[in-house]
């Protein structure tokens, strides 16, 4: 798994979106734990965007998983506010 989050980080997030729309329904356990390491390495501005245009598949596709729903909204809820703090930051 390592290895795929870490090649990850040559793609854009509309790729990575992708890549878990074809693989999510039949390897949910593993496109979330996939999803959650890949967020931790980027970037605070880009975590916010990836984490909302992928929390769709915790509501479609990874529904499966144990409290699917909540795990999309906290990963959206933990990104805002790094987010937030690195805009400040640099403006």
């Amino acid at each position: 798994m390592r290895f795929a989050i870490q090649g990850a980080a040559r793609y854009s997030i509309g790729m990575i979106d992708q890549l878990l729309e074809d693989l999510s329904y039949e390897h949910d356990a593993n496109c979330d734990r996939f999803l959650r390491g890949w967020l931790d390495t980027l970037d605070p501005l880009e975590r916010l965007a990836a984490a909302v245009a992928t929390e769709h598949h915790y509501q479609l596709s990874l529904v499966a998983i144990s409290q699917a729903a909540d795990r999309a909204l906290v990963q959206v809820m933990e990104s805002v506010k790094p987010a937030i703090e690195d805009l400040a930051k640099n403006f």
